[in-house]
C-alpha cells in the first residue's frame, strides 16, 4: 500500500485527485489529506471522484494553505513544529512503509525531522506528468478537449487569487474583457471574496461550491495560475492561463494549456485572440 500525504495548497490537492482518477491500480493507493482540503473535496462533483478512493482528512493544524514547513515565510514559526508533530503522530498510528509527499522540496530535512522515510512524487518536472508516471496513467497530456468559442459561448474570467502577485492588473482585465466581448456577449467576471477589487457588474464567489458552479456552467475559462486553472482541468473545461510578466510556472501548467498552447504572460494578451481563432 502506498500512502500519499497531501499537505500543500488547494491546487496541489486537486492535481493529485485528478491524476488518481485515471490511475490503473487504485487499490494500492490511499491518501492522508490535511483537514483544510476537506471542504474543496466535498464541493467537487461526485461523478468525477472515483468511488473507490481511500482518503482520510486529518487536522494537522494547517491554516496557511499548506504545511508551514514547506514555506519560507512561516518556516521558523512555532506552529511549524506543532504541525510536524501532528504529522509524526499520524504516521506512527498508521505504520505505513511506503510514504509519499507531493514534492521533493526540503524532502531530506522533512525525513529527518519526522523520522520517517518519505519519498516524493514530484521533483522538477511538470506536476501532471509526474503524477501520470507515478500512477502509471495513459499520456496525461492527451487533453485536446473539443472547444469552439462562438457568439453563443459563455466565457468566465477569474482575475483574482489568494496571492496578490498573480492577480490580473486592472488594465489587463479590461483588455481581456474587451477581447472576450468581441467574441461573445456572454462574459462573466468573478472575484475571490478577499480580493481588494470589486469591479462593477462582477460577482463575488465566497466558497468552493460557488466557484465550481460558475466553472461548470461556463464554456471557456480565463484565469490565473492558481486553483482556478486546475479546477478547470479537473472539470474538463477549456481554459486560458495568464501569468504575470516575471515568470511562467510551466511546472504547474495544466495538460490542456500545454497541449493547446493556451497560456501567456500579461504582456502577450494577443495570444488569447489566436486561441479564440484556433478554436473555430
Amino acid at each position: 500500500m502506498r500512502t500519499i500525504f497531501l499537505l500543500r495548497a488547494f491546487g496541489d490537492f486537486l492535481i493529485a485527485i485528478y491524476s488518481f482518477r485515471n490511475a490503473k491500480n487504485k487499490a494500492s493507493v490511499r491518501f492522508v489529506a490535511s483537514k483544510h482540503h476537506e471542504a474543496l473535496f466535498k464541493a467537487l462533483p461526485k461523478i468525477l471522484i472515483p468511488q473507490d478512493i481511500k482518503i482520510e482528512f486529518v487536522d494537522f493544524g494547517i491554516d496557511k494553505t499548506l504545511l508551514r514547513f514547506f514555506t519560507n515565510k512561516f518556516f521558523f514559526s512555532s506552529k511549524t513544529v506543532q504541525e510536524i508533530n501532528k504529522v509524526k503522530k499520524k504516521v506512527k498510528e498508521l505504520q505505513f512503509e511506503n510514504l509519499f509527499v507531493e514534492q521533493k522540496m526540503r524532502l531530506n530535512i522533512f525525513k529527518l525531522v519526522t523520522g520517517f522515510p518519505f519519498k516524493s512524487i514530484v521533483d522538477k518536472q511538470n506536476v501532471y506528468k509526474a503524477y501520470s508516471n507515478y500512477f502509471g496513467n495513459e499520456d496525461v497530456q492527451n487533453s485536446k478537449l473539443d472547444f469552439t468559442v462562438t457568439e453563443e459561448s459563455r466565457i468566465l474570467i477569474l482575475p483574482s487569487t489568494r496571492q496578490l502577485r498573480k492577480d490580473f492588473p486592472a488594465k489587463v482585465l479590461q483588455k481581456i474583457s474587451d477581447q472576450s466581448k468581441a467574441r461573445t456577449e456572454n462574459v462573466t467576471i468573478g472575484f475571490y471574496k478577499f480580493s481588494k477589487r470589486n469591479d462593477k457588474n462582477c460577482f463575488i464567489y465566497n466558497d468552493f461550491s460557488e466557484l465550481i458552479s460558475y466553472v461548470e456552467n461556463s464554456d471557456f475559462i480565463i484565469c490565473a495560475d492558481s486553483l482556478q486553472a486546475h479546477l478547470a482541468q479537473f472539470l474538463e473545461k477549456p481554459h486560458f492561463i495568464l501569468y504575470n510578466n516575471h515568470q511562467t510556472h510551466k511546472q504547474f501548467l495544466t495538460p490542456f494549456a500545454e497541449q493547446n498552447n493556451s497560456y501567456a504572460n500579461f504582456n502577450n494578451l494577443e495570444k488569447l485572440h489566436y486561441v479564440f481563432n484556433a478554436s473555430l
